[in-house]
């Protein structure tokens, strides 16, 4: 039998890293993080992403709220992006962790 995940939960956004508590859903993660990182833009759309399962091959996977539930009990960690409604059109994402696009 295996031990429960921890409570705690790191989210890092841009520079920023913050130990917060574990949201059991990806709609609770997003309201998390709105009040974790305030400088986020209201309007931004907030995304999240690992690499730490096997099933990543060690690249940044968006997690999808479908598999929210499946996958953060085994992560220590999520890389937080966040995206503006202005930049979303030209779908070029430039690869840094603020979502940002070109």
């Amino acid at each position: 039998m295996g031990s429960a995940p921890s409570r705690s939960f790191v989210f890092t956004h841009d520079d920023k890293q913050v130990l917060g508590e574990r949201p059991l859903s990806h709609q609770s993660a997003t309201i998390a993080v709105r009040e974790l990182f305030p400088t986020i833009p209201a309007n931004d759309t907030i995304s999240f992403y690992t690499d730490e399962p096997e099933i990543c091959g060690g690249k940044s996977t968006e997690i999808s709220s479908a598999a929210w539930c499946d996958i953060t009990p085994r992560l220590q960690k999520v890389t937080v992006k966040s995206e503006s409604p202005n930049r979303r059109s030209s779908g070029k994402f430039d690869g840094k962790s603020n979502g940002i696009f070109s």
